[in-house]
């Protein structure tokens, strides 16, 4: 049953004669109610009041209803002038009545009776059930502040929990986008040093093909002294100046012309221009090398640094991490070899090539010709 407070008293404000009145109360389990009446001549004239908590168990309201009736022995009827508690206006009301109680059968909207029984009272008791019932309203508004106030501070700390707890996702979201972000790059790292050692062992190629290139033109010069040398034994014993004038011309300018056109020339621009992007390779292998073994000790701080990460370094990445710069050292011997071994080529080349026209140029100025008798 809602909380409900009811109290009923009589107040007649309006009778002539000097006749106490008769007072009766009914304490419901939400309330209280009075009836009060005097008597003249069998006739009854009395007041019903009601006062009752609000819905919102907060406030008193209070409503007075007339009646008249009358009494024939132990038994009464009253009529009430207006609606009260579902009974239609100028409705009687039946009961019975003797010096312990009051009893009333108020007719209900559904067919039935609601029986209600009054006791005796005074106008003492009849305040101190007002007091009483008004302390169960002041005992139900502080109940309901408290509450009020109880979930309003649970509010404040679940609102503080959700705080906390975003705040606390919000530290893994960062400090795993920390970690995520530095895996990346790793990742990143990891695959442009792969793509540098596939540029470098292009360029290591190019190197060794560079250097091949002197090795063969330089080849090629031996053979046109080898054929120099040819023609000169054969103008030696020529009584033909012609044999002795095509070693002194035709061949020699091979070797001093075409042959070493070529090793000056393009083999030396070729290696030239494999040799440019070398340097900068050899510098980018060794900031390639020196970046991925200082990953190790970096990635270890930042895990420290951030705790509530979901994302963790794998333990198989410093071994992969020295596995590539390992490759990288290598790859970096290999380039700096191809590179020394192209340049020492050329200088070999260069030194026999001097030597092989200085001793085709000897050759040549040893033949004489004498002219046929």
């Amino acid at each position: 049953m809602r909380v409900r407070l009811l109290l009923i008293s009589l107040l007649f404000s309006n009778l002539t004669q000097a006749v106490a009145a008769t007072l009766y109360t009914h304490r419901y389990s939400d309330g209280v109610q009075a009836i009060q009446w005097v008597e003249t001549g069998g006739q009854l004239t009395g007041t019903l009041q009601t006062v009752q908590l609000t819905t919102t168990g907060r406030h008193l309201s209070s409503t007075a209803v007339p009646f008249t009736g009358v009494q024939n022995g132990a038994q009464l009827a009253l009529k009430f002038s207006n609606s009260f508690l579902g009974i239609s206006d100028n409705q009687t009301v039946l009961g019975t009545f003797n010096a312990q109680r009051v009893v009333l059968n108020f007719p209900q909207s559904s067919g039935g009776l609601d029986q209600v029984a009054y006791q005796p009272s005074t106008v003492t008791q009849y305040n101190a059930l007002v007091a009483g019932v008004q302390a169960e309203a002041d005992h139900l508004i502080a109940q309901d502040e408290q509450r009020k106030a109880q979930q309003a501070a649970a509010a404040q700390t679940r609102q503080a929990q959700e705080a906390a707890q975003a705040a606390a996702e919000a530290r893994v979201r960062q400090q795993t986008q920390v970690i995520r972000t530095a895996l990346d790059k790793v990742q990143d790292d990891l695959a442009n040093a792969k793509l540098l050692m596939q540029d470098v062992a292009l360029q290591t190629a190019e190197l060794r093909d560079a250097g091949q290139l002197f090795l063969k033109d330089l080849q090629e010069m031996q053979r046109d002294h080898d054929s120099l040398n040819i023609d000169a034994q054969k103008a030696a014993v020529s009584k033909d100046c012609y044999d002795m004038h095509t070693v002194q011309g035709y061949d020699l300018n091979e070797l001093t012309g075409y042959d070493l056109k070529q090793l000056t020339g393009y083999d030396t621009n070729n290696l030239t221009l494999a040799v440019k992007p070398t340097q900068k390779m050899l510098d980018d292998l060794n900031v390639q090398a020196t970046n991925l073994a200082a990953v190790p000790q970096k990635l270890h701080v930042l895990s420290g640094a951030n705790p509530n990460s979901t994302l963790s370094v794998p333990s198989t990445l410093p071994v992969e991490l020295q596995r590539v710069v390992t490759t990288l050292a290598q790859t970096k011997v290999q380039l700096t070899t191809a590179l020394t071994t192209a340049q020492h080529q050329r200088e070999q080349a260069f030194a026999q090539a001097e030597s092989l026209i200085a001793d085709a140029r000897r050759t040549a100025a040893g033949l004489i010709c004498a002219p046929s008798p």
